[in-house]
């Protein structure tokens, strides 16, 4: 399902092509301009869901595909949804896990 909240068509064109993982700005603070869930292809063509955040102050973007990341635009787009205010203020922090299994996850925090 896509989603765009204060990202046009053409901002999204442009995270599909030039977007830093979220793996570079781990613990780091993030004010939020926008951000879209939209399709793209993986290196064999085949479509897959990404997640992109704008930052406010530099217009960076920062793309994922960490389902747990995914459902977090999901939860923005409901926030905004119901107070579109949200996101004069909002400020997102990437965090990594670890599971019982042992494996390493990202997640949203909203400050």
């Amino acid at each position: 399902m896509a989603i765009a909240i204060n990202m046009t068509n053409k901002d999204i064109f442009n995270a599909k092509r030039a977007s830093t993982p979220i793996e570079a700005v781990i613990g780091t603070p993030i004010k939020v301009k926008g951000f879209a869930l939209a399709e793209s292809p993986d290196v064999n063509g085949e479509l897959k869901e990404v997640g992109y955040i704008v930052e406010k102050d530099t217009n960076n973007v920062f793309g994922f595909v960490s389902d747990i990341c995914k459902q977090g635009i999901h939860d923005l787009a409901d926030l905004c949804t119901e107070d579109p205010s949200i996101l004069d203020d909002l400020v997102v922090t990437f965090k990594k896990g670890l599971s019982k299994s042992g494996r390493e996850f990202y997640y949203m925090h909203i400050s």
